[in-house]
This record gives structure tokens, sequence and C-alpha cells, in this order.
């Protein structure tokens, strides 16, 4: 005897299948009930108690157009079309062969919340990654934040980037999504997990933490929540700029100052006179004023001269 449950407890087959798949491990579209011989579609309504045969099957094997099939309901988000498909059953985890893109990974892409569930029930792997990433990356890449909370409820690995160095958290944070990157540090993301040899949208984003990315993209609120939480001002990218920095030549002055001001509180020294020559060398006259104001030198000679003689050259000054 498999189990035994009261009828009472049992609402419908669906869920009957849920509560046997914590015995016997596998998902209710895998499990199939006879009452005698025949198949058992719905609970029969008698109140005599039932003796129910569980059958477990096996995964068939899927050609291509199938694994496509699936792919391509996860994708449009038809989610009658994915429940019936895994019915079959079929394996939620047989990827596109081409790119290896799997069915949870296009559906957390593109935010179809209720095929993630779907999938992660049919026992979808939440760490099967691509070169594109895993399906939490897909997912905090576009600020699906509930299709990310159910596969963190899944143990999706919340540190997993790609082949390109892009982590959930980095990517909620260049994005400027807020909930996502709350969601993430909840979750135990690392801050200072740097993106490593990054094929970059832009060459300043090589080698940035989160901080770094949300600063250079002016990402006011996801700075404030990642200074809350302790990020690293001061950690570098490739090219040996910080996130002031990067705030400064891009002009973010409201970033440029919740910065300094986080600096101020917390006894930190920035390199204000870098940035000063970069926030001048492109004409940023709000940032150079909040440098200045944080005592940055603005007669620190560099080997184009200082930071406003630089703007001057420039016809900025």
């Amino acid at each position: 005897e498999l189990a035994k449950l009261p009828k009472e407890d049992v609402v419908d087959l669906r869920a009957l299948k849920q509560e046997l798949q914590k015995t016997c491990g596998l998902s209710r579209f895998r499990q199939m009930l006879l009452y005698g011989s025949r198949v058992v579609d719905e609970i029969p309504t008698q109140d005599a108690p039932l003796d129910l045969q569980l059958v477990l099957l096996p995964f068939p094997p899927a050609s291509q157009e199938k694994v496509d099939e699936l792919l391509r309901a996860a994708a449009s988000g038809a989610a009658c079309l994915v429940e019936e498909i895994l019915m079959r059953p079929q394996d939620p985890n047989l990827p596109e062969h081409m790119e290896a893109i799997t069915p949870l990974y296009e559906s957390s892409y593109w935010g179809h919340l209720e095929i993630v569930r779907l999938l992660l029930e049919a026992m979808a792997v939440p760490n099967l990654a691509t070169d594109s990433g895993t399906p939490l990356l897909a997912a905090s890449l576009h600020g699906h934040v509930e299709s990310m909370r159910l596969l963190l409820e899944a143990r999706a690995d919340v540190h997993r980037g790609n082949s390109e160095g892009k982590t959930p958290l980095w990517a909620a944070a260049r994005s400027g999504d807020v909930e996502s990157v709350q969601l993430l540090l909840e979750k135990g993301a690392q801050k200072e997990q740097v993106a490593q040899s990054f094929k970059a949208w832009q060459d300043w984003e090589r080698e940035t933490t989160a901080l770094a990315a949300a600063a250079g993209n002016g990402h006011v609120s996801v700075v404030q929540v990642l200074l809350g939480a302790a990020a690293d001002v001061g950690v570098q990218n490739a090219f040996g700029f910080t996130p002031l920095e990067l705030a400064s030549r891009a002009g973010h002055a409201e970033v440029v100052r919740l910065l300094l001001e986080h600096a101020t509180a917390t006894g930190r020294v920035l390199r204000c006179n870098v940035a000063l020559r970069l926030a001048a060398q492109k004409g940023h006259a709000g940032v150079v004023g909040l440098l200045i104001q944080a005592k940055a030198d603005k007669d620190d000679v560099d080997q184009e001269g200082s930071a406003l003689c630089v703007a001057s050259l420039a016809g900025k000054g």
C-alpha cells in the first residue's frame, strides 16, 4: 500500500496525484490511476473506500518536432497546450537542438508565470543552463519578478551567470529593476560578483559589479538599495573605474550625490578628483559642481591638464 488518504481530503484527481507525488517522487503528469482495469479520469462519487492502483509512466521517446512544439507553446504563453503536452507525458527538460534552450528558459524569458509553474510541477530542472544562461537569469533580464520567485522557491542558483558573465543580480541592476534586485539580495546574491570575460553592451560595463552597472546607467533607486546592502563602492571595472567615476562620466548627478553622501556617512574615501576629470571632459556641469562641493581638487592636474581646463578646452567650461 503506497498511501491511504481520507476521501474528504481529496478534492479532485489533480489534488490526489499531487499528494501522491510526495510519496512516489514523480509528478502528476507521469501518474496513471486505475480502478480495477479502468483508467481513472475523475474521482468516483461513491462513499465506499476506493482501492486505486498507481502506475508510474516512463517518458516515451520524443521527436524533435514534439520537443519544438513544447518550446513554442512555452514561449507563446499557451498554458493549456503546455499542460496537454506534459500529460503525454513528455520530458520538460528536452532542449532545442541548436542552442539547447529549454521550455523553462523560454517561459521564464517571456514571463509566462502559469507555464513556469506547470513546468516546475513537471519537474523541470531550474538550473539547466545554456550559453544564454539559466531560467532565473532569463527572468531577471526582463523583470519577471513572480517567475523569479517560483524559480527561487524551486532552488534556482541565485549566483549562476551565463557565458558572458551576466548574473541575475547584475542583469536586474543594469536594467534598473528595484524589486528584482531586492528579491535577489534577500536570497543571498553576491553583491560583489563581477561580470567576467564579458561581452558587454557598452565597453565600460566589462568586469563591473551590480552597483557599478546600476550607477553607470543612472538607476538611482537600485544604487540606493545596493548601498543599503553594503555593496562595495570601491570595486573597479576592467578600465579601473569605480561606480562614482562611471556615474560622473555619464552625468548621472543623483547617483553621484547618493555615492558622495554614502561615502560621507561611512567614512569611505572616494577618488573624487578622477571623477571630476571624467565629468568635466564630458561637460557635465551639475556633476562637476557636486564633486567640487565634495572637495574634489579642481586644480588637480594630469597629463591633459586640470579638470576645469579640460572642460574649457572642449568648449564646455
